[in-house]
Formats: C-alpha cells, sequence, structure tokens
C-alpha cells in the first residue's frame, strides 16, 4: 500500500512513527493511542522501514532507563520544535506588516472607546519563551548557567547534540535514518 500525499498529511505520518518507536513497535498500543487501525500502521511501518529503524535504536549501547529518557527528550525536543516553527511563522507575518497594521491589530473598542492593548504581544513572548524553556529542558540544559543539568545523568549535552544532527541530516537527505545518524554519533568507530 502506497499512501497518497494528502492521506499521509491527514495521518500525520511522522507523529505515527514518533509513537511507533515510543511503543516499541507495538501496533496494538500505536494503534490505541493514535485512533489509527493497526493494518494502516502495520502497512505504514513496512513500506516505511520503521522496524528497521527501531532496531538500529534497540542496538544503542544505553540502559533501559537511559535509552526511554533519551527517546522522551528526543520526543519532547521535536514537539518543542514543531510549536517554536509555529510560533516564528506567526512572528514573520507580524514583521511583515506596517505600523498602521499592527495598531489595527492591537487596538480594541470597548464601551469607553478605543483602546490599544498588546496582550496579544505578550502572549506571543509567553508562547516563544515556553517553547525555549522546553527544549532547554528536552537537551537537559540548565537555563541559568546555559550548561547541561547534572541531574540529566550527563547526557543532556550529547543529546542536544545528537538530536540536531540527527534532524539536520533528515532535513538534508530523506532516505538517511535519523537512527543511524544517532546511533553512529553514540558509537564512534574506536581508531
Amino acid at each position: 500500500m502506497s499512501l497518497d500525499l494528502a492521506t499521509r498529511k491527514a495521518l500525520n505520518v511522522p507523529r505515527l512513527y514518533e509513537f511507533y518507536m515510543v511503543f516499541s513497535g507495538d501496533v496494538a498500543r500505536c494503534s490505541i493511542a493514535t485512533n489509527v487501525p493497526e493494518q494502516t500502521i502495520r502497512d505504514l511501518a513496512l513500506e516505511e522501514k520503521w522496524d528497521d529503524r527501531l532496531h538500529l535504536w534497540n542496538e544503542l549501547k544505553l540502559d533501559q532507563t537511559e535509552l526511554q529518557n533519551y527517546l522522551n527528550r528526543s520526543v519532547n525536543y521535536i514537539q518543542a520544535h514543531r510549536l517554536r516553527a509555529i510560533i516564528d511563522d506567526y512572528i514573520t507575518e507580524l514583521t511583515q506588516k506596517t505600523g498602521k497594521e499592527l495598531v489595527d491589530l492591537s487596538t480594541e473598542t470597548t464601551k469607553e472607546g478605543q483602546k490599544i492593548s498588546t496582550r496579544f504581544l505578550t502572549d506571543l513572548v509567553k508562547a516563544t519563551e515556553a517553547c525555549q524553556n522546553m527544549t532547554y529542558r528536552a537537551l537537559g540544559d540548565n537555563l541559568r548557567e546555559g550548561t547541561v543539568n547534572p541531574s540529566s545523568g550527563g547526557r543532556g549535552d550529547s543529546a542536544a547534540i545528537l538530536v540536531m544532527k540527527a534532524m539536520e541530516a533528515a532535513e538534508k537527505d530523506c532516505r538517511l535514518s535519523s537512527a543511524e545518524v544517532v546511533k553512529k554519533q553514540l558509537n564512534p568507530p574506536h581508531e
């Protein structure tokens, strides 16, 4: 089965893949969590070679707790990155407006007349800061000092680098498995 682009978008295949990875390939749990039929998930897993990628993840030399923390951080980072992209699009739209258009956007009509409110800008700043904080936490960074949080088990810095490199590789070449990139980074060849 090969899905057309519209169906893939409607199913949100990258999100399904994330759930598939989080549930270690358990199709039934993935189906329940995503409300997508099991057969559709099986077909996608076969077509996209998800089990090969899952096998690579499982080969990582990490204990179960460390692997689960790493996967959680990766999923959290990806979600924060997506939210940040939405906010960035909104900011881009705002920066393309003229001063008059911004004043019009921030003007409310009340019983007393017109009133300028910058509430939407304040909310935008808070949303941006929330995304930044989510990214920091997902990577195990300490916000105050810009260093790795010692309670993250010392893997936060490497998780940040690995996740970013995997995402860059996936963006550059859609055929390249992010798991392969991460595996190579965690287990570099010894010279």
